[in-house]
């Protein structure tokens, strides 16, 4: 850190904590760790009715029922690939087959009826690659573009978001380093708060399961100014994580990290 730079942010807040008996004794820069991860979730998402399927509920409806003449009206053969439409749409039970007179015939049920007039949805599972990071100091997940610290973001209409930088792009020889010790795995997440960051991040859909048990994780870094303050009666240490320019993409000032400074003040 900058000589002057150190010296303004002294200057800034050495008198910060002085009616709670404390002396601010050293500033420097540190980069705080977090886990850059990557997983495969299994979700749930509503689709709508499509155009394909609509026709052959209303071509059903419309006593146009036989698997024969259902494709004799679309110009299709019995055995086209298009018709794996029709295992799709039994399969989600918004149709019915039997067999009468040696040939298939289908009916639209009630939930296909209500699929028709969209008053519902058809509920699919599909796998997707999920991108995320994980605080190693918190041990919580978090949006990089949402403040830390709970509640804030909603009030910093303004917050630009964090700068991320990948640790082994660092000089570690140059700069102070948290050492990464809580890589994340399933067997210590706790799931539902994984669920609930989810479902919040994804609001198209909802989470259904985790695929695998494979978290793939890179360390991170976010670079921080620290304060470490010293009480005057007993040397109990505290200490004050804030932005640097170096921590957001729009700099607004040097912000307190209240999270992240109470869980290393306690660490």
């Amino acid at each position: 850190m900058d000589k002057k730079f150190q010296e303004k942010i002294f200057n800034k807040f050495k008198d910060h904590k002085t009616t709670e008996h404390f002396t601010l004794k050293k500033v420097k820069e540190v980069f705080i760790p977090f886990w850059q991860c990557k997983q495969k979730i299994v979700i749930e998402k509503n689709v709508e009715i499509d155009r394909f399927s609509k026709i052959i509920l209303e071509l059903i409806n419309s006593n146009v029922s036989s698997h024969k003449a259902v494709c004799d009206f679309l110009g299709i053969t019995e055995t086209d690939f298009v018709t794996m439409q029709f295992h799709y749409l039994l399969k989600n039970e918004l149709m019915t087959e039997s067999i009468q007179n040696d040939e298939t015939i289908y009916k639209v049920t009630h939930i296909g009826n209500e699929f028709l007039k969209n008053k519902t949805k058809i509920q699919n599972l599909e796998t997707i690659d999920f991108e995320y990071y994980y605080n190693d100091l918190t041990q919580n997940f978090f949006d990089v573009n949402k403040r830390i610290d709970k509640g804030v973001s909603q009030k910093s209409k303004r917050f630009s978001g964090y700068k991320i930088f990948q640790t082994h792009k660092l000089n570690n020889s140059v700069e102070e380093f948290l050492p990464h010790q809580n890589r994340p795995t399933l067997n210590i997440i706790k799931q539902n708060d994984f669920v609930s960051f989810f479902n919040d991040q994804k609001k198209d859909s909802t989470f259904y399961d985790f695929e695998d048990n494979t978290i793939v994780s890179h360390k991170s870094s976010i670079k921080f100014i620290l304060l470490e303050y010293e009480n005057d009666k007993d040397g109990q240490k505290e200490y004050e994580i804030r932005h640097s320019k170096n921590s957001v993409h729009q700099f607004e000032g040097h912000t307190l990290e209240a999270t992240l400074s109470l869980t290393y003040t306690s660490s």
